[in-house]
């Protein structure tokens, strides 16, 4: 029975990229036209891949904002015609043609063997991993989670969270790859939605491949998959499903246009990178930042005149606006802000943005210190630590400490060289893409989003080490084999250690911690529950309605108002979190005062007076309506709510 259900789930899985790649090819062919010959035929699988998971995200997106039709009846006659059109594309365009003989053996060299290898096994590795069912970190707490609740609601809608009613923030976000992952849930479960997640990991080293091989050599695309696997964090993204890798596959095929576009000038190259990046924006905010950085090939990697390449500039934006729009005008219907919560005064983020800064360099603090400067400092030369294990730095310090200086003279004295035009613009561009994403975090994020400029570096670096003499080039292919090997290894006992858990002919229900299996098998059917974690919420039975605790709760008043108005029948109290969370936000004022921030300790400090208020009214109204049903080991109580006007105790709203 339980492979039926798993071989359901790859069935899904197969039907979502099929009809992704019919629709994504008959677009990319209707705008390519005669064009199609320029690129090869890799590169235009890829971006068939992913113009038509975009679109299908986006189209999924636009039916939640119109009514109820996130039902499994409509997915089905959805995925059912676009998989029949992809079928009837294949056999009337693609069937007669000939296959391309498979030249890989044909001079092969023992270090692509071995980079195939490597490749190959982390592919297996995730495969496995995709097909169970996985805790994770940020897939449970809002992909997922976010997915499911839209499943529940039947249209597009956020989580509801105490105190306020605010979602997980990062679901504020453009949420395209949540409508992905929601169809793969509606039709199966979260194994089919996990494997469209290692898709886009196959689709990222596979354009990583592709644009170096294209653009500059076969060498030199083995050596960016190699460094690739190199950096370190990349594997914070295998995994853990997410949107990250996605977002990087949309950037490296939008750039792949671009550079088809400079060396052409045909515009229909320019419409489609413009289109690719229109979707990279539906991905995340990030997109944001990233356009800045391609639209560079245009605006400096680009022999025409000033007055068309500005022209083209403004006819790139406007079409990655336009399918950017969608979310633009929800968010600015439904927050009167397009890109909400930014630039928007909701106090949790306040509270949450005061303690960043000093979460981020907590740990490259002495006892020592009275100011952030040697904190900062240990922070971005941690950069060149190779391999180091919590911060998932980049592993290729060597290759960057002597690349990077490389990269900068190349960029100065071969400016003029064509031999090196591209790799310089490729470096360019990657510079512009970390300070575009660095910049609004005010530096202090470059250890997770670094990703992106990392990817773009690494094919510049790999294609200038390529022109290096045999003698020199033999030691830089020893270095990167070596770390992306051990990287390898290091990632494959990572997912062993964390996450393969079970087998995959498991149900769900064998990875449910205490308080989770006890709120399953107790709460009453359509039973509403109240102040669990986040993540607890997501693996509660369909009929139960959830509302988490996701921020600290300063303001008792607003929380016992959404627990009378949601009806809210079952509380989970923590009696342990009053100490911990004292202890935090103590810890947080001392160090904050040390460092001589003392705007920031101000509003922690007002933060943890008024969570100490509030904590004194929950636990006051618990003792006037909560009837205790059960203990857990861990300490955590359930509460049945007995709530009426004359429980209403002073102080509620």
């Amino acid at each position: 029975m339980m492979f039926l259900i798993l071989l359901k789930a790859v069935t899904v899985f197969l039907l979502i990229t099929l009809s992704a790649w019919g629709i994504g090819d008959w677009i990319t062919s209707f705008v390519l036209k005669r064009n199609n010959h320029l690129i090869s035929k890799l590169a235009k699988m890829l971006i068939s891949f992913s113009v038509g998971l975009g679109l299908i995200g986006q189209s999924i997106f636009i039916a939640g904002l119109a009514g109820d039709f996130y039902q499994e009846k409509y997915f089905w006659a959805f995925f059912f015609f676009l998989g029949t059109f992809s079928i009837y594309r294949y056999f009337a365009y693609y069937s007669k043609e000939t296959i391309p003989k498979f030249s890989f053996f044909k001079d092969v060299k023992i270090r692509e063997i071995i980079i195939v290898v490597l490749v190959i096994v982390l592919f297996i590795v995730w495969f496995y991993s995709a097909i169970n069912f996985t805790r994770g970190s940020d897939v449970i707490s809002h992909h997922y989670q976010h997915a499911k609740e839209c499943i529940r609601q039947r249209h597009f809608a956020h989580i509801y969270t105490l105190p306020s009613g605010y979602d997980h923030v990062a679901n504020y976000n453009p949420t395209m790859l949540h409508m992905l992952y929601l169809g793969g849930k509606i039709l199966s479960d979260d194994r089919a939605a996990n494997l469209l997640h290692w898709f886009t990991l196959v689709m990222l080293i596979a354009s990583i491949y592709v644009f170096a091989r294209d653009y500059f050599s076969r060498l030199s695309a083995f050596m960016s998959v190699a460094v690739f696997l190199g950096f370190r964090a990349m594997f914070n993204y295998s995994v853990d499903v997410g949107d990250y890798p996605a977002l990087a596959v949309f950037m490296m095929m939008s750039l792949y246009c671009l550079f088809a576009y400079r060396k052409t000038n045909s515009i229909r190259f320019l419409l489609l990178g413009g289109l690719l990046s229109g979707l990279m924006l539906s991905t995340k905010y990030f997109g944001i930042p990233m356009i800045i950085a391609l639209s560079s090939v245009i605006l400096i990697g680009n022999d025409l005149k000033l007055f068309h390449r500005i022209r083209a500039s403004c006819l790139f934006f406007i079409i990655a606006f336009i399918i950017y729009s969608p979310w633009l005008i929800y968010s600015f219907k439904e927050f009167s802000n397009p890109i909400y919560p930014y630039f928007s005064k909701v106090d949790f983020l306040v509270r949450l943005w005061a303690l960043t800064k000093l979460n981020i360099l907590d740990r490259f603090i002495s006892v020592t210190d009275i100011s952030y400067f040697w904190s900062k400092f240990l922070y971005y030369t941690s950069i060149f630590i190779p391999f180091e294990p919590t911060f998932n730095a980049f592993g290729l310090t060597p290759l960057i400490l002597i690349g990077f200086p490389c990269s900068v003279y190349y960029c100065l004295f071969k400016r003029n060289n064509p031999r090196f035009t591209d790799i310089n613009l490729l470096f360019i561009v990657s510079l512009i893409a970390y300070f575009s994403v660095e910049l609004p975090g005010k530096l202090l994020l470059w250890y997770k989003f670094a990703f992106f400029a990392g990817i773009i570096y690494a094919i510049s670096f790999s294609a200038m080490y390529n022109h290096w003499k045999a003698s020199a080039l033999k030691w830089v292919w020893v270095g990167v084999i070596f770390v992306a090997t051990l990287n390898t290894f290091l990632e494959v006992k990572s997912i062993k250690d964390n996450y393969l858990r079970l087998s995959p002919f498991f149900e769900q229900k064998e990875v449910w911690l205490p308080l989770e299996k006890c709120l399953n098998e107790t709460l009453k059917e359509n039973a509403v529950v109240a102040n669990h974690d986040i993540h607890t919420n997501y693996y509660l039975r369909p009929d139960i309605v959830g509302y988490p605790s996701h921020e600290t709760s300063i303001d008792w008043s607003k929380e016992e108002s959404i627990i009378r108005n949601k009806g809210v029948q079952y509380y989970v109290f923590n009696p342990s979190e009053k100490m911990d969370t004292v202890t935090f936000y103590q810890n947080k004022v001392n160090l904050l005062i040390k460092m001589s921030d003392y705007e920031k300790a101000e509003v922690v400090r007002d933060t943890l007076n008024l969570y100490l208020e509030r904590t004194d009214k929950q636990e006051a109204f618990l003792k006037k309506v909560g009837i205790f049903l059960n203990e857990l080991p861990d300490g955590k109580v359930l509460y049945l709510l007995n709530l009426d006007e004359k429980s209403k105790i002073k102080g509620g709203q």
